[in-house]
């Protein structure tokens, strides 16, 4: 019996090892740390703007050698803020502190582009799904949104099978992510 479970990690382990037997196609997975940058108003009392590390791992399919798809699970870190000012002097003076957990999926077209035998530059249209869990002074909340995700990537073929890669994404102005990682093709 399967059960139901919120871990990317495990997700992506079963997903290497169901796709060890669909050898030689179009399936690979990919991951990639870097820094996540956050900078955001959520109201007029609540806003994060902050730099932490953060990761993203998933799975695509190549459809051919130049467009692919994939789907994605990114963690964008803790990002710290400022919260619940009521529109009084004391706030002014004293912002009270906030924290906001930043997390999200995405599905997306890739194209690429050649650059030469083992290295090529892609070019990302997606759309993310980013949940925020804002923990403030006096509220609490969680929310979500819907945005588009651009992205570019440069990676660089080191097998058949392996990618090195270093990439850039940004959702909307409000969440980027730089970062490198690498990806296998079964």
């Amino acid at each position: 019996m399967l059960t139901r479970t919120r871990s990317p990690l495990l997700a992506l382990l079963l997903v290497l090892i169901t796709g060890s037997a669909a050898a030689d196609n179009g399936f690979y997975v990919f991951g990639a740390a870097g820094t996540a940058l956050s900078s955001s108003a959520y109201d007029i009392f609540n806003a994060v703007d902050d730099t932490e590390t953060g990761y993203f791992v998933g799975a695509g399919y190549a459809i051919n050698r130049h467009f692919s798809v994939e789907a994605a699970y990114l963690d964008f870190g803790t990002h710290q803020g400022e919260t619940d000012c009521p529109p009084d002097l004391l706030c002014l003076i004293v912002p009270a502190p906030a924290r906001a957990d930043l997390t999200g999926y995405s599905i997306s077209l890739i194209g690429s582009i050649p650059l030469g035998e083992r290295w090529a530059l892609y070019g990302k249209a997606g759309l993310a799904r980013w949940d925020i869990e804002f923990h403030g002074f006096a509220s609490d909340f969680d929310r979500s949104w819907d945005d588009r995700l651009p992205g570019a990537s440069l990676k660089w073929s080191v097998s058949d099978r392996w990618k090195l890669l270093a990439e850039y994404s940004d959702v909307v102005d409000e969440l980027a992510f730089a970062g490198v990682g690498a990806s296998y093709r079964f």
